[in-house]
């Protein structure tokens, strides 16, 4: 699996998960990586970080 298919699966579950409480560990899960290296890997990609996305 390639960072945006990784990056792809974690906007997913936030767009199905906006007025529910976001669970941090299942994006550690989806993201297959560690919360800090996907944070990283998600500014990267998406040029805005995971918390100014949700």
């Amino acid at each position: 699996m390639n960072w945006l298919e990784q990056v792809n699966k974690v906007m997913d579950y936030i767009e199905e998960n906006l007025t529910n409480e976001i669970n941090y560990e299942e994006l550690d899960q989806l993201a297959c990586c560690s919360r800090y290296h996907f944070s990283k890997m998600f500014t990267s990609i998406m040029g805005v970080t995971l918390s100014e996305y949700i």
